[in-house]
């Protein structure tokens, strides 16, 4: 049995406009259309209407659709014909629109929209072959019941042509009676061999009629399975070009999250260098500032109680020189050992400052061991990074370590010296 055939019909056709017979060949040519800017392959109602034939050995498509059905099918392919010319035109006036702006990059959609979009692709084509599937069977049956109801009005006929013939036996029965009894043995020959025809030709039609019923369903069930194939082998198609895309979009979001990760990487590590460095100027920055501060604190204290104290003294032998001329020497006695006082306290700060200074440095060298990351007892005088330990006697000195800030060092050791010492001056914006 041929395939069902598709034939496309141009109300105003083009120069290059052919007849296309099979399935495979009218999407070819929709396909070549699209290529050479011809046109979008949508089906527009303004650009050419479709006719289907189910099969070409029926002489006229009157004989097979009634006409309630055909003008539910023709309304349907019109509806859709508009749909589709309004998509047709959208996407032109898209294409005509696309062609004076710069090109945009979308962006790319989601793994979630793309499987959605598959999905609703996979549903309308399903939708398209059960609604030409169902068209056809709607057609199939009108024509059945074509067939069925002229099969009973020839039926009727038949009926109707036994009963005339009843009628005609019984009057030639009736002449029968008036005749010779030679003549009625004549009428009897004449109507055996009538009633024969009769059901010979009775026969004759109900295995016509049963014939003809099996080739219609041999034909409508051919077509099923036709249809069937049909929207099988489109299910697979669908299915392989889904497949196809899901790979296409995994393999595209894996390379994404590779470099994402790399460049990820790259902003960590350097964003690490750089509080690194950060970290080292404030402790050196810190360290001098606390050191400053406490210089000027204990400067400062010193300075007060000596002046509060001499101007205590300065009273006090104001006073003992205006009222007690006697007690001179008695007082001036009491204000060396006053004196001597001071000068003891003045020696214990000294002492303490000094201790204070030495827990400094240790703080402060400890600080920059942590900042540098040294966890081995050992010097290398080669590592800048390594200070001396004049402490030490193992630890031979070594070249010295940066100095940013320019603090004069020591003789002989290469920490910068706390003795003499004036810090600099910072002001915003800092280095770090």
């Amino acid at each position: 049995m041929p395939k069902p055939k598709c034939r496309f019909i141009w109300t105003d056709p083009p120069e290059n406009a052919t007849q296309v017979t099979e399935r495979s060949e009218a999407f070819e040519f929709i396909e070549k259309r699209e290529k050479h800017g011809q046109g979008s392959g949508i089906i527009d109602e303004d650009e050419y209407e479709t006719t289907f034939d189910l099969d070409t050995r029926f002489k006229s498509e009157d004989s097979m659709v009634d006409e309630p059905t055909k003008e539910r099918v023709t309304a349907s392919v019109k509806t859709n014909d508009r749909r589709t010319a309004a998509e047709a035109s959208n996407a032109a006036s898209r294409d005509e629109s696309r062609g004076t702006e710069e090109p945009t990059h979308p962006p790319e959609p989601s793994y979630k929209e793309m499987h959605q979009q598959n999905w609703d692709v996979l549903q309308e084509a399903l939708k398209e072959g059960l609604r030409s599937e169902h068209i056809i069977l709607t057609q199939m049956m009108g024509h059945l019941q074509n067939e069925l109801q002229r099969l009973q009005a020839e039926a009727k006929k038949n009926s109707d042509s036994s009963k005339i013939g009843q009628e005609k036996i019984d009057n030639i029965s009736r002449q029968v009676g008036k005749l010779v009894f030679t003549r009625v043995q004549v009428s009897e020959k004449s109507l055996r061999g009538l009633e024969t025809k009769m059901n010979e030709r009775l026969t004759q039609l109900e295995r016509t009629s049963e014939h003809h019923l099996m080739g219609l369903e041999k034909k409508m069930n051919e077509r099923l399975s036709i249809l069937r194939q049909t929207n099988v082998e489109l299910y697979r198609g669908l299915e392989k070009a889904t497949n196809e895309q899901l790979t296409q979009l995994e393999q595209a979001s894996d390379e994404r999250f590779k470099s994402l990760e790399k460049k990820i990487n790259e902003k960590l590590s350097q964003q690490g260098q750089r509080f690194e460095q950060r970290i080292r100027a404030l402790v050196v920055y810190e360290s001098a500032k606390l050191e400053k501060r406490m210089k000027e604190d204990l400067t400062q204290a010193l300075e007060e109680r000596l002046d509060k104290r001499v101007c205590s003294i300065k009273e006090e032998s104001a006073q003992m020189e205006k009222g007690m001329k006697e007690k001179v020497t008695q007082q001036e006695q009491r204000c060396d050992h006053r004196l001597r006082q001071l000068k003891e306290e003045t020696a214990q700060l000294q002492q303490k400052l000094a201790q204070i200074k030495q827990k400094l440095e240790q703080r402060m060298r400890a600080v920059e061991l942590e900042v540098v990351g040294r966890t081995d007892p050992f010097h290398d005088p080669h590592d800048p990074h390594d200070p001396h330990d004049p402490h030490d006697p193992h630890d031979p000195p070594g070249p010295p370590p940066p100095n940013p800030l320019g603090i004069p060092s020591v003789a002989g050791s290469n920490w910068p010296s706390r003795q003499n010492y004036t810090a600099p001056i910072l002001r915003p914006p800092f280095p770090f």
